[in-house]
C-alpha cells in the first residue's frame, strides 16, 4: 500500500506539473495569476527545479522578506534595482515568469493580501508576465476571504503539488532524530534556534500541522513511533509559543513512550536508529544542498553574480 500511494502521488504531481509548465508557456507577454497548492518547502523547491528543466526559458523567483508590506511595491522595487544594478542601467526589464516565495512567513500575511486586493489593476497593468504565487493551505484560506477578487483571476485552476505520506513519514522522523539529537549537544535553551535551522529536505515547524492533517486525511494507521516523534515536535512547537502545560504533556508522552520502547528492546534498538536515520539525513542533505543551489534563480541583483536575484 505504501508504494501505491506513493506511486499514485508523484503521478499527479507530474500531471501538475505538466499543468504549470503549460499555463506558464501559454501566458507569455501578459499577466497572468496562477496560484500553486503546497505545503511543503522542501517539495516546493523540488517541483521549481524540475519545472525549470522543462522551460526554454529562466524562472525568475522573489522570495518576500518577512517584513513585506504590499506585494506590488516589493516587485516593483526588486525590478528597478535589477536595472538599476544593470551595467548599461537599461530600462527596467521584465521577467518572462515570475514565481513568489514566501506568502507564509510574512509578519503581517492579512494586510499583504488586503492591500494586493485593492491594487490588483496595477499588478494586471504594470506585469505582463505570468505572476506564479506559492501557497499553502493556510495562505490559501485567507487569499480567498482577504482578497477575493484577486483570487478570482486565477479561477478554479490551482495547481496542487502533494507529499506522498511515505516521504512524509520519513521526513518526520528524521526531523524529529535531528532536532532531540541537536538539543542533546547543544542544551535545551537553544531548542527554538534549532527548529528555525531549516536544511534542504527538513520540515519547517509551520508545516507541522499540514503534516499531522495529511496522514489524518489518508487514515495512515501512526505506530508508537512516529506518535512519539509527533508529540516530541509538538511539544517544541507549544514551549516555543509559551504553552507550557501543553510542552510538558507532549514530552512525557513521547518520553514514556520511548522508555517502554528501551525496556523492550534492551536500551539498543531506538539509540541505533536515531544514529543512522541522523547519519542518513546528513548524507540526504548533503547532497540536496548542491542540488538546491541550482534550482531557482532568484530575483533582483547583478547581472555578473552567480546566484543572480533575477537572472541574465
Amino acid at each position: 500500500m505504501p508504494m501505491e500511494q506513493m506511486q499514485t502521488t508523484e503521478a499527479k504531481n507530474e500531471r501538475s506539473l505538466n499543468t504549470l509548465a503549460r499555463a506558464i508557456t501559454l501566458s507569455q507577454n501578459q499577466f497572468a495569476l496562477i496560484i500553486v497548492r503546497c505545503n511543503y518547502v522542501q517539495l516546493r523547491d523540488r517541483v521549481t527545479q524540475q519545472l525549470q528543466s522543462r522551460l526554454p526559458f529562466a524562472i525568475q523567483v522573489l522570495t518576500l522578506p518577512e517584513s513585506a508590506k504590499t506585494l506590488y511595491t516589493t516587485i516593483q522595487v526588486a525590478m528597478e534595482e535589477r536595472s538599476h544594478h544593470s551595467p548599461t542601467h537599461s530600462p527596467i526589464s521584465r521577467p518572462l515568469a515570475l514565481m513568489i516565495f514566501g506568502l507564509e512567513t510574512l509578519h503581517d500575511l492579512d494586510q499583504v493580501l488586503i492591500a494586493t486586493n485593492i491594487v490588483r489593476e496595477e499588478l494586471r497593468k504594470q506585469f505582463p508576465f505570468p505572476l506564479v504565487l506559492w501557497a499553502n493551505d493556510e495562505v490559501l484560506r485567507k487569499l480567498e476571504r482577504l482578497a477575493p477578487d484577486l483570487s478570482s483571476w486565477a479561477g478554479n485552476a490551482i495547481v496542487e503539488f502533494e507529499m506522498a505520506i511515505p516521504e512524509l513519514v520519513r521526513s518526520l522522523k528524521q526531523h524529529s532524530d535531528r532536532l532531540f539529537n541537536s538539543i542533546l549537544s547543544m542544551g535545551d535553551e537553544q531548542f527554538w534556534a534549532v527548529w528555525q535551522i531549516n536544511p534542504p529536505n527538513a520540515l519547517r515547524p509551520n508545516e507541522l500541522p499540514f503534516a499531522i492533517n495529511d496522514l489524518q486525511s489518508n487514515q495512515y494507521a501512526i505506530d508508537g513511533e512516529l506518535q512519539a516523534s509527533l508529540d516530541f515536535l509538538l511539544g517544541q512547537t507549544a514551549h516555543s509559543q509559551g504553552e507550557m502545560e501543553t510542552a510538558h504533556e507532549r514530552y512525557e508522552r513521547s518520553l514514556a513512550f520511548w522508555l517502554q520502547h528501551m525496556e523492550e528492546t534492551g536500551g539498543q534498538e531506538s539509540g541505533v536508529r536515531s544514529q543512522e536515520s541522523g547519519g542518513k539525513e546528513d548524507k540526504e542533505e548533503e547532497g540536496k544542498g548542491d542540488e538546491g543551489d541550482r534550482g531557482e534563480i532568484p530575483f533582483g541583483s547583478t547581472q555578473g553574480e552567480q546566484n543572480s536575484k533575477f537572472g541574465s
